[in-house]
């Protein structure tokens, strides 16, 4: 699709897509409001295209179902930004660059020379949005994680399952994803702020975060009546304090050929 022919809410804005799997969806959502995003990476291959499924079984680079789907509508480039000539050449995308988003460990883009401060002095407009598991300051800035340890610290672990087995996730990725997800909002409520300003600014997000306020009315229910909520199976149990106990309302009903989900609410 040409810039031409896209009407979408990010029209006309280009974005420099540096993220590896931590942030590569939120790219793809900024593409699909109509963005000009172009995937920049490393040689020999962004290792999110090792993760799979892979098209036909095939482990190949360009067999990745999930490389597919994050960088659908995005154009792409190879760009080495540890070696000078790489950087340069970055630097030369950056007066006609709106959004950078990146996913690297905090203070890597700063180590190269590429922090926010020396980007806004090539484009003093531009937005660049940071994603990592627990964002860019605090204790845990520094640490991993994995999708089972994100939803885990996240607080997801603990809604799902049954209420008297342990916890479980769900079996798609979640916390990089809901990351992807808060970060395109908070980079085109950003990019508003630097239409109506000129002023670009810095997004720090932080999957965890994003994966508790996921949760709904969980940590509310806590703050209103100090009831905390877990699996709760095939039914919903809305935790109440004494006397009245929780109140439960099946959703999953065994039948002979399976189960069917129903249930009623008012």
């Amino acid at each position: 699709m040409t810039t031409s022919e896209n009407t979408g809410l990010m029209n006309g804005h280009r974005v420099l897509d540096l993220t590896d799997e931590k942030g590569v969806l939120c790219g793809k959502i900024l593409a699909d409001l109509g963005a000009d995003v172009i995937k920049v990476e490393r040689p020999g291959g962004d290792k999110a295209r090792r993760i799979g499924p892979f098209y036909k079984d095939l482990n190949d680079l360009e067999k990745s179902l999930f490389w597919f789907y994050t960088n659908l509508n995005k154009r792409g480039i190879t760009l080495d930004l540890e070696t000078a000539e790489g950087r340069d050449i970055f630097k030369r995308l950056l007066p006609a660059t709106h959004v950078i988003i990146e996913s690297f460990e905090p203070g890597y883009m700063e180590s190269i020379g590429l922090g926010y401060r020396e980007i806004e002095t090539c484009n003093p407009a531009v937005i660049m949005t940071s994603i990592s598991p627990f964002g860019r300051e605090g204790p845990y800035a520094h640490y991993k994680a994995t999708d089972l340890v994100g939803c885990s610290m996240g607080g997801m672990v603990r809604i799902f399952g049954e209420p008297d087995k342990a916890p479980v996730r769900i079996s798609l990725p979640q916390f990089f994803f809901l990351g992807s997800a808060h970060a395109a909002a908070g980079t085109a409520i950003a990019l508003y702020h630097s239409q109506l300003t000129g002023q670009g600014q810095c997004v720090d997000v932080s999957c965890q975060e994003a994966a508790a306020k996921s949760l709904m009315d969980v940590s509310q229910r806590w703050d209103v009546g100090r009831t905390n909520i877990k699996g709760t199976g095939g039914w919903i149990i809305t935790p109440r304090p004494e006397p009245l106990g929780d109140l439960r309302i099946r959703r999953v009903w065994k039948c002979k050929d399976g189960h069917a989900v129903l249930f009623f609410a008012g």
